[in-house]
């Protein structure tokens, strides 16, 4: 594990080491549970506040240079969401950052990462990188079924890349902003059918509400 090589350059012992921790945590698509083979598999590494960003985009993009598994290594270090992308096995991954500053210690449960205590003294392109991570989540908190929604989005994506209509890279929506507009569809249908109702009634509302 890189962390655990690149941290006793920082006077620490492996005691320390072990109680600093640090996590790799999923979004996106991946997240939502609507993962499809094509899909790529966004990441956000959480760091200790000792582990600066120039260590993340040069000495971690070389240890990921240095992996026979990883190809189409590149660092955005400048992005306005810096990233590291690359393959893994044939695997598309986009992997961002977030420093915890208020933490020696990054903790075992993601959930922190929902506090507001996680972003204290945190600087903005980490906020950002993280802002991610938070967004995914509250979404799925937001549906009040989340298996009617994961369904629902995996038909509505289908459905836009076949009408040539997906993708940031050619100025439409991308799958983040789908996921929004058929949360938004779920919450309209609870509020409206207080009875549980087929699954076609849903995607019905979902392009009545897109008109």
């Amino acid at each position: 594990m890189w962390l655990c090589s690149h941290i006793p350059t920082q006077g620490m012992d492996w005691q320390q080491v072990e109680r600093t921790g640090g996590k790799v945590v999923t979004y996106g698509s991946f997240k939502l549970g609507v993962v499809e083979r094509d899909s790529d598999l966004d990441l956000l590494a959480v760091v200790p506040r000792h582990v600066t960003r120039e260590d993340f985009f040069t000495n971690f993009y070389r240890h990921l240079g240095n992996k026979n598994e990883v190809s189409e290594l590149r660092a955005l270090s400048k992005a306005f969401v810096p990233v590291i992308k690359f393959k893994y096995k044939d695997i598309d991954v986009d992997l961002t950052m977030a420093r915890l500053m208020c933490n020696e210690k990054i903790p075992e449960d993601e959930d922190f990462l929902m506090y507001h205590i996680a972003t204290a003294e945190m600087d903005g392109r980490c906020l950002r990188s993280l802002n991610g991570f938070r967004a995914t989540r509250e979404l799925l908190q937001l549906v009040p079924d989340v298996n009617k929604f994961h369904v629902v989005l995996r038909i509505v994506k289908l459905w836009a890349k076949r009408q040539g209509i997906y993708g940031n890279m050619l100025g439409f929506l991308g799958g983040a902003s789908w996921a929004i507009l058929v949360a938004k569809a779920c919450q309209l249908e609870g509020e409206q059918y207080p009875v549980q109702q087929p699954l076609v009634y849903l995607v019905v509302l979902f392009f009545k509400v897109g008109q």
